[in-house]
């Protein structure tokens, strides 16, 4: 649920940018009289947005930008210098949304490496080849573009080609789809670009295409904020703020706080045992039931298998019953383990080849699948703010003295 609300609360920027750019082409008046001030405008938020892109590595929305920049420059540079208006737009109804798409299942390998230079040529190929199609007059592909495939009322109130409109409902549903399984705000962003690149096109005027066009620079300039800020505030691995946020966060603690440092029990004999992969899998888990503690809590991945919690305005007996259901919770929450176990044979030697087999090996080991349900305990060490500590530090140090008698104790238990 709190994940939830956190990708509705970072994917309203890029809705209020959709918002106002709809409201904005609704009223053409507003801006019929400012098209020479808006068309250098629109390009330099692309523009803008692309240097973004570059200074932080974020390939797929540098060649996303490039894409909106020269699918804009098509619309009004190329429209009016080959007479082929209808042309340049069922074309490009097609190819933006093939082209959108594809950079979301695209990785992050550069821009200047040997990747982002076979992505350029990705991207420069079809427009080019849109580009000598139209000057040479190549009506076989332009007339794939703008035929009729099937005949639906629907159609025939919005001026894309049946073509172009088919890949935009597909890469809307694909990109729903991933979005329910990613839980990503990265899909959140291109979908909210592909709506303002229909949008645009939909609306087939000048001052839409400079408005929608600029609005998914915009949206792209937020996405890379909001990825950089992630990348310093959130841990990669289990999505909770890491110890950077949390230093942060204890900056705007008031008088009355409650600091509780947690410990996942065995965790390196754990990871011997089954591996780094399920070891991080687990923390995973025990992570997805941190981000729901009750009380006012927030938890934070305070580095390996340690983890911070902290209760604003608490003290720690109340924070004790949250921290206890806590503890109780991961130590019921299974994990699912499908591995191998390995089992010794001997290898039977007849009395006769004894002594010519004696330099082989008489034991092998044989590799079974197995598949059972693991369970990892915590211990939580809970300290608050008074008269003997009266910082943050202080409070931390306790809660760590705190979590060292959790684990004298016998593990899997609460101390204060």
């Amino acid at each position: 649920m709190k994940l939830i609300k956190n990708m509705a609360g970072y994917s309203l920027p890029s809705l209020i940018c959709v918002l106002i750019a709809y409201y904005i082409t609704t009223r053409p008046e507003l801006l019929s009289d400012k098209l020479m001030v808006l068309e250098p405008v629109s390009f330099i938020i692309l523009l803008l947005g692309a240097i973004l892109a570059w200074r932080f590595n974020k390939s797929c929305l540098f060649f996303v930008l490039l894409i909106l920049a020269a699918s804009l420059f098509g619309l009004f540079k190329f429209d009016g210098a080959l007479g082929r208006k209808n042309d340049i737009y069922n074309s490009l109804c097609v190819l933006i949304p093939i082209n959108l798409l594809l950079h979301v299942f695209l990785k992050e390998r550069g821009i200047l490496s040997i990747w982002g230079m076979l992505r350029l040529g990705l991207v420069g190929v079809p427009f080019y080849y849109l580009y000598i199609s139209i000057t040479e007059k190549d009506w076989l592909m332009l007339n794939y573009f703008k035929k009729k495939y099937i005949v639906l009322p629907a159609f025939t109130k919005t001026p894309l080609p049946q073509l172009g409109m088919f890949l935009f409902i597909i890469a809307m549903f694909l990109l729903c789809l991933r979005l329910f399984y990613q839980k990503s705000l990265r899909e959140i962003h291109y979908l909210a670009v592909l709506t303002v690149a229909y949008m645009a096109l939909h609306m087939k005027n000048e001052i839409a295409y400079l408005i929608f066009f600029a609005a998914a620079g915009v949206i792209c300039i937020i996405a890379i904020l909001q990825a950089t800020y992630f990348m310093a505030f959130y841990d990669e691995l289990t999505g909770l703020p890491s110890r950077r946020a949390l230093k942060q966060d204890m900056m705007k603690l008031g008088m009355k706080y409650t600091i509780a440092m947690l410990d996942i029990d065995f965790f390196k004999k754990f990871n011997d045992t089954y591996g780094h992969d399920t070891g991080d899998e687990v923390l995973k888990l025990v992570a997805s039931v941190l981000q729901n503690v009750s009380g006012g809590g927030k938890a934070y991945r305070y580095g390996g298998e340690e983890f911070t919690l902290l209760f604003p305005s608490k003290s720690k007996e109340t924070a004790f019953t949250h921290l206890d259901e806590l503890r109780e919770k991961i130590s019921k929450k299974g994990y699912t383990y499908n591995g191998k176990k390995t089992s010794k044979r001997k290898k039977k030697v007849s009395a006769g080849k004894r002594t010519s087999n004696r330099s082989k090996k008489s034991k092998r080991r044989k590799q079974n699948n197995v598949s059972k349900t693991l369970y990892v305990t915590v211990s939580i060490g809970a300290a608050q703010r008074d008269e003997k500590f009266k910082n943050t530090e202080a409070v931390i140090k306790a809660a760590d003295e705190a979590l060292y008698r959790a684990k004298k104790k016998g593990r899997n238990c609460v101390c204060t």
